[in-house]
């Protein structure tokens, strides 16, 4: 059986339509196999979700440091992030790992980017109150969490209901060793 090829512009949209079709359902397909590899480990979701929270915390050092002097919000920061530096690097050094794992080369990039981004949602979120009203909620947060210790922050981490949890979930490995996704904490 043979097919009659449309003439003109007929064929050029209908050939156009096959190819974008085509490429819709290899993207899909590969998307679909993407995605159990695009998981987090729970240590790499436990590090976003620290690197959040610290994040947070220097958005509220830096918002309301010149309305608060008194307070020093981001001297608070500031020691909090000395005092545990070597963790800090780990949980970085954890997430820099998945974007090298996902992605290859341009690993530190990725996690920089992650990092800006997060700051500028926070930034964002702090700006759409006045000033003063969000760091009158914020500052005794910031004074709380710069107190902990590293166990104590991690579960503010994970159990943090001011920030969006990741986007992306966490892998599980399936009783057959094939690894799938599970629903974000």
């Amino acid at each position: 059986m043979s097919v009659a090829i449309l003439p003109g512009f007929a064929g050029y949209f209908v050939r156009r339509v096959c190819a974008l079709f085509a490429v819709g359902l290899l993207w899909s397909v590969g998307a679909g196999t993407a995605v159990a590899t695009d998981c987090y480990r729970a240590a790499e979701y436990e590090a976003e979700q620290t690197i959040r929270l610290h994040t947070e915390m220097m958005v509220i050092g830096i918002k309301c440091n010149r309305v608060r002097p008194d307070m020093q919000p981001f001297a608070l920061y500031a020691a909090f992030t000395q005092r545990n530096s070597g963790w800090i690097s780990r949980v970085e050094r954890d997430l820099i790992g998945y974007y090298r794992r996902t992605r290859g080369n341009g690993a530190v990039g990725a996690f920089d980017r992650l990092r800006t981004s997060l700051a500028n949602e926070y930034a964002r979120k702090a700006n759409m109150i006045p000033t003063e009203d969000y760091c009158i909620a914020r500052l005794p947060v910031l004074a709380r969490l710069a107190q902990l210790d590293q166990a104590r922050f991690r579960t503010a981490a994970l159990r943090s209901r001011s920030m969006p949890f990741s986007r992306r979930p966490v892998c599980t490995a399936a009783p057959s060793g094939e690894t799938t996704v599970a629903a974000n904490r």
